[in-house]
């Protein structure tokens, strides 16, 4: 059975939180209105397991978080007067991901995709360096990575664990702060709930 959750219109209102607590706020302009619940963080924090650079875990915990808001939003807006209480269950890890994802889907198609990854500087790293010219081990390890961050844009793709984190590991810091690289991570968070086979080596990466 699940516990309800408080929904309080204004931050004044939020009692003192604990280190493992964040506010969630999801915000009206007409007329102006806001509403508040406590969530465990962890339910829009990038996993600690996850062995990525700190700017990207700050990607990550940013769009769950926008996941979260939206939820709120769109719970609260089917109402005519002021909720007090909501289900913890609307905030469930799934319900998270699952929004996070689809407002992943609506900012890239996969024509979208192909093209930023095509010219990211992580593709032009390992194209252009003598390894892959020169070795036909690298190129044929190259394609298979190149196969993972190809396979992000699916719904219904697989991926072993270990071959989320190889992707985000393999990733050039000079894709953190675009739109290739914001996309690849939230579609990594999503992901990592359904690790299913056994992946390739590509340390020779």
């Amino acid at each position: 059975m699940s516990d309800n959750l408080t929904i309080y219109t204004n931050a004044n209102q939020l009692p003192k939180l604990t280190d493992n607590q964040i506010s969630i706020l999801a915000k009206f302009r007409n007329p102006k209105k806001e509403y508040l619940v406590i969530l465990n963080k962890e339910l829009v924090s990038c996993p600690e397991n996850l062995n990525i650079p700190e700017q990207y875990k700050t990607i990550l915990d940013s769009a769950l978080q926008n996941a979260a808001k939206k939820i709120l939003k769109n719970w609260v807006s089917e109402f005519s007067y002021v909720p007090t209480e909501v289900s913890e269950n609307l905030f469930s890890q799934e319900n998270i991901l699952d929004t996070a994802n689809d407002a992943v889907q609506e900012n890239l198609s996969k024509e979208e995709f192909e093209e930023l990854w095509k010219t990211c500087e992580t593709r032009k790293h390992y194209t252009s360096s003598d390894k892959y010219k020169n070795n036909p081990q690298y190129r044929k390890v190259f394609a298979k990575f190149e196969e993972l961050i190809l396979k992000l844009q699916g719904t219904k793709s697989k991926f072993e664990e270990n071959e989320l984190d190889t992707i985000l590991i393999k990733i050039k810091e000079e894709d953190f702060s675009g739109e290739f690289g914001q996309y690849v991570a939230k579609r990594v968070q999503y992901f990592k709930n359904k690790p299913v086979k056994e992946s390739a080596t590509l340390d020779i990466l």
